[in-house]
C-alpha cells in the first residue's frame, strides 16, 4: 500500500467517525462545585467509570419514574 492511498483510509475513518458523533452521540458536561466534594469522591470510588456510574443512576431514576407513572 503506497503512503497517500494509507492517508486516504485514514482520513474516510476519521471524517466518518466524525459524522456519527455528530448525528447520533449527545454529550453532557456536568461541573462539580467544592461543595459536590462528597459526590465527587463517591464517584471515584466506583468500580466503573464516572460516565457509567452516572447512567447507572439516571436509569434507576428512569425506571422508577416509569414504574410509577404506569400504576
Amino acid at each position: 500500500m503506497n503512503i497517500e492511498r494509507i492517508y486516504k483510509t485514514r482520513e474516510c475513518q476519521r471524517r466518518a467517525a466524525e459524522k456519527y458523533r455528530k448525528e447520533k452521540v449527545y454529550r453532557v458536561c456536568l461541573t462539580f462545585t467544592p461543595n459536590d466534594n462528597d459526590l465527587v469522591e463517591w464517584l471515584k470510588s466506583q468500580p466503573e467509570t464516572v460516565g457509567k456510574a452516572i447512567k447507572k443512576i439516571l436509569y434507576k431514576n428512569y425506571e422508577k419514574v416509569c414504574n410509577s407513572v404506569d400504576k
